[in-house]
């Protein structure tokens, strides 16, 4: 298997050697065409391909995937880290935490949110990254309720509520890298033995058509008289 961007771009050069093979055998014989007091008024042949077409089977094997957003931040950390906070005081039923543990939840939040922003740009799956993030909120909470002693009957109950509302509404906040199987980052078969084995609806067929351009050197003065080459298009 090969990439399907190498496999053309091989196709492709291999063209360009046969044109530069053709042109040093043209090349050769004008050599001896001058020679020959007969031949020397003859052209001598050259051969010019005006397109060449080409049609090519091949069968997909797979992708190599590429992950895109460069800039890729998975949550937003102001927001993300308010909403966790403030979901804590609603699982707590309580209007605020005193001004200790507020101060602590909020610097434990923020190492928490900044663990699972690295473990998704590392690509853990989400569901994985983020019930680690809640599992660790979950303990923060129960953390919370015994500085400021609330009152419940069950500790547990206030934990379960809230790790329950950071899964309704934190959850979604969360983005994953996004991951797109391109044509040209496929990997294709090309082999004919093989693909003599896989099905024929299964087989592409590429058509390209190529168009020759060719380069020449050209000269030019400038007002100073000096002699500048430059490559252009025929």
């Amino acid at each position: 298997m090969v990439p399907l961007q190498e496999y053309l771009g091989t196709l492709i050069s291999s063209v360009n050697q046969a044109r530069v093979m053709a042109d040093v055998e043209s090349a050769r014989i004008a050599q001896v065409y001058a020679g020959d007091d007969l031949l020397k008024n003859f052209p001598v042949p050259r051969f010019r391909a005006q397109d060449i077409e080409l049609d090519i089977p091949v069968a997909i094997d797979g992708f190599d995937q590429q992950q895109h957003q460069p800039d890729y931040q998975p949550i937003d950390n102001k927001s993300f880290n308010t909403s966790s906070y403030a979901l804590m005081k609603d699982a707590a039923r309580v209007s605020s935490f005193s001004r200790k543990t507020s101060s602590y939840l909020n610097s434990k939040i923020a190492q928490l949110s900044q663990t699972l922003e690295t473990d998704l740009k590392a690509n853990v799956p989400k569901e994985e990254a983020f019930k680690k993030y809640e599992d660790a909120a979950g303990s923060l909470f129960s953390k919370a309720i015994e500085m400021d002693r609330i009152a419940s009957t069950d500790q547990d109950q206030p934990v379960m509520a809230y790790k329950s509302l950071l899964r309704n509404n934190l959850k979604s906040q969360v983005t994953g890298k996004t991951i797109t199987n391109k044509l040209e980052n496929a990997r294709v078969i090309v082999e004919a033995g093989q693909l003599r084995e896989i099905p024929n609806e299964s087989i592409i067929r590429i058509k390209m058509k190529l168009f020759e351009d060719g380069m020449e050197w050209h000269s030019s003065s400038d007002p100073d008289g000096q002699v500048h080459n430059r490559l252009l298009p025929e």
